[in-house]
């Protein structure tokens, strides 16, 4: 027998104010999701950054994109100061946007991961609309990718479960939720980070030692 939606919601609400307050360098799977890899495709920003943010979005999800063109815009703002890693969380529910997600994998193949998903960015309201297979191919080719290899790619089911199985893999590790930051190991949602993510960020700014 379930319990009451109302507890149900009570659980929800005391899992994420626990997981808020996780310190940086905590172990086990609070650090494997909290923690940013230097140096991969889906990082920017130096390995000595004395600010470290790992979001986990999905481009098709309209709440996930704003929340990830509010990270964007804050990156820019603090260069140098902040590593920053993206991780592709799809809802595994929508099917039908897996495509998007698919494709800045398969661009990630050909070290163009941040050009195709800048083109994601500038054009979302487009392809979010009607995410058809021809306008990724596009995409593709306006940057200059392999287009035979990455049609290969975009067509082979086996990537689509590579993306799928990545999420999965979070959601192993603890995240029960998208989009979700980790900044400095502090959890915040999607609409969390947009409201006190930049406050928060220049608060550390301030507060780290001088070296």
């Amino acid at each position: 027998m379930k319990p009451p939606a109302r507890y149900q919601m009570l659980w929800i609400v005391f899992w994420v104010m626990m997981s808020a307050v996780a310190v940086p360098g905590a172990a086990g799977k609070d650090s494997f999701l909290s923690v940013p890899r230097a140096g991969t495709v889906r990082s920017q920003g130096p390995a000595d950054a004395p600010v470290r943010v790992v979001e986990y979005g999905d481009l098709s999800c309209p709440t996930c994109f704003s929340a990830h063109r509010a990270a964007m815009e804050i990156v820019k703002k603090y260069p140098g100061q902040i590593l920053y890693e993206f991780r592709l969380s799809p809802n595994l529910g929508h099917t039908d946007f897996l495509m998007a997600d698919t494709a800045l994998d398969c661009a990630l193949d050909q070290q163009k991961f941040w050009e195709y998903h800048d083109r994601l960015l500038e054009d979302h309201a487009v392809w979010a609309a009607n995410p058809h297979f021809d306008r990724f191919v596009q995409y593709a080719r306006e940057l200059g990718l392999d287009v035979k290899r990455f049609t290969a790619c975009l067509q082979d089911p086996r990537r689509v479960q590579k993306v799928k199985e990545e999420a999965q893999r979070w959601q192993d590790a603890g995240l029960v939720f998208s989009p979700a930051f980790y900044v400095q190991g502090r959890l915040f949602t999607g609409e969390q980070f947009r409201e006190q993510g930049e406050a928060f960020i220049r608060q550390l700014l301030r507060n780290r030692k001088p070296d």
